[in-house]
């Protein structure tokens, strides 16, 4: 019996220690692939928000915790990642954060009774100039609002 336990407890050990030393091989793999040391930015408008490598964000963004519970925040990250690499990476990332994606309305995401609007377009020029190349992502989230719309009285429902 004391065996059959000490054996268990070995495989256990076993287990934990792969697990750890594969969580550490994706760590320094993402260090290395972003050229960074490893620590993950997030975004100061949006916390739970991280800042794909290769991006940065501007300081245009804004957050505000709403009297009755929610927030409004936008942030606004630039830089000179391909679209679809950057949909591909928040699509991913949003969703191991608890957003789920909505089913009929593409970059929207749902998380508890919040909202979150992803879109990606060419960076624009400010002010005078000729446009600047890359692209920009903006994040925008707000509470959830399901609208319930009164029926008038004797109306088909």
């Amino acid at each position: 019996m004391r065996a059959a336990a000490l054996g268990v407890a070995a495989v256990g050990i076993g287990v934990l220690a792969i697990a750890l030393w594969s969580a550490a091989g994706r760590a320094d793999a993402a260090a290395s692939a972003s050229g960074r040391g490893g620590a993950t930015e997030f975004s100061s408008y949006i916390e739970d928000l991280p800042i794909m490598p290769g991006l940065a964000e501007g300081d245009d963004g804004y957050a505000f915790d709403l009297f009755q519970g929610g927030r409004l925040a936008e942030a606004r990250l630039a830089g000179e990642a391909e679209a679809e690499v950057v949909r591909g990476f928040y699509a991913a990332t949003l969703t191991q954060l608890g957003w789920k994606a909505s089913g009929s309305e593409p970059y929207v995401y749902h998380r508890g009774r919040e909202k979150l609007i992803f879109l990606v377009e060419p960076r624009r020029a400010r002010g005078r100039g000729r446009a600047p190349r890359g692209l920009e992502a903006v994040f925008v989230i707000t509470p959830e609002s399901r609208v319930v719309v009164p029926t008038p009285a004797g109306a088909p429902r």
